[in-house]
């Protein structure tokens, strides 16, 4: 089973940032979908591009077993991004916990509010602040349906939210770094 750290959450909350440390300083190989790069022109839908992305990644983990792989971003953003642009997925709940299941993972949450987004200089067209509420909202709500979704304590341990408000980027790849 693969080591997997995954970094989701809001835009602005310095996932990618932390990735490119994880990597330089622990050996973590950075995969996923990073957003610094746009999708293939190639791609003419986002439901069967991010699903095919799924099952690619979950057939490779299992493949590595012993590789450690930091996420900028997964799943998780997957439902919610799909959720707030009103876009079908092909993910469904039953897939995502098997293959939480078949790795060693750690979810990491990355919470934010709207005033520390805005004051992130968000690239081209930022999302209003009701966009982005929702964006929250829906964060929140699938990180604690999959969180609880066993009462396992070792599994609900897995999951771990941070508030960017509350710890600074220096704090945020402490804080990680502790639980890798």
């Amino acid at each position: 089973m693969a080591k997997l750290l995954m970094l989701s959450g809001l835009s602005r909350t310095g996932k990618s940032t932390i990735i490119d440390r994880l990597t330089k300083d622990h050996g973590y190989q950075p995969y996923w979908n990073n957003n610094r790069e746009k999708l293939p022109s190639t791609v003419k839908n986002l439901p069967d591009y991010f699903y095919g992305m799924f099952i690619m990644s979950a057939s490779m983990f299992s493949l590595m077993p012993d590789k450690k792989f930091a996420l900028d971003r997964g799943f998780l953003d997957e439902l919610v991004y799909s959720q707030s642009l009103n876009r079908e997925t092909y993910l469904n709940d039953t897939q995502i916990l098997h293959f939480l299941d078949e790795n060693d993972f750690q979810l990491v949450f990355l919470d934010n509010e709207y005033e520390y987004y805005i004051s992130n200089f968000p690239k081209e067209n930022p999302y209003s602040e009701k966009q982005f509420n929702e964006q929250r909202k829906l964060f929140n709500e699938n990180f604690e349906r999959f969180k609880y979704a066993f009462k396992s304590e070792h599994w609900q341990s897995r999951f771990i939210k941070i508030d960017p408000m509350k710890n600074k980027l220096e704090e945020k790849y402490k804080l990680i770094k502790s639980i890798i």
